[in-house]
């Protein structure tokens, strides 16, 4: 099994963008929360990371054996 932490820089969350995902929570907080929250948390992102993971795997294993391309 593949290990998704970077052993070398302690990276909890190796397929996100921290700081674009960070953006973008704190944007839907004020345009649908009236800004209520303000930090967004390394559980947070850790469980984001964990969201993408799933869902790569999925399209992965749901895609045809046709190609070499993931469509």
């Amino acid at each position: 099994m593949i290990t998704l932490t970077d052993k070398t820089t302690n990276n909890t969350t190796p397929l996100l963008n921290r700081s674009a995902v960070k953006k973008r929570a704190l944007l839907l907080s004020r345009d649908t929360r009236a800004g209520k929250f303000t930090r967004v948390s390394k559980e947070f992102l850790e469980r984001i990371n964990s969201v993408v993971d799933a869902t790569i795997r999925s399209e992965v294993h749901r895609h045809p054996s046709v190609g070499k391309t993931l469509m």
